[in-house]
């Protein structure tokens, strides 16, 4: 899921088509030459404008993990009917 928001946000910044890349190059200052996008822009700009992103993604999937390993300890736990053998196993 993460690469899937990874890759459509790249997506969107790398068309030359995209309403979004001709905005985020005009606000950068870069005019489009033409129809032509620059790709290694389009790529420093990723960058700078992911790592937020990717912070805040970062944590939600975080969470989201370990709530599902939690999930699967108490299912181990409760499969076994002693957490024992769980813990031993850590």
């Amino acid at each position: 899921l993460q690469f899937g928001v990874l890759f459509f946000l790249l997506g969107l910044i790398i068309d030359p088509e995209s309403s979004f890349a001709k905005q985020l190059f005009a606000a950068f200052g870069i005019p489009p030459e033409g129809e032509h996008i620059s790709p290694h822009a389009g790529l420093v700009f990723f960058m700078i404008l992911f790592s937020p992103v990717s912070r805040l993604t970062g944590v939600a999937f975080n969470a989201w993990s370990r709530k599902h390993e939690f999930e699967a300890d108490a299912y181990a736990a409760a499969a076994q009917k002693s957490p024992l053998h769980l813990i031993s196993a850590l």
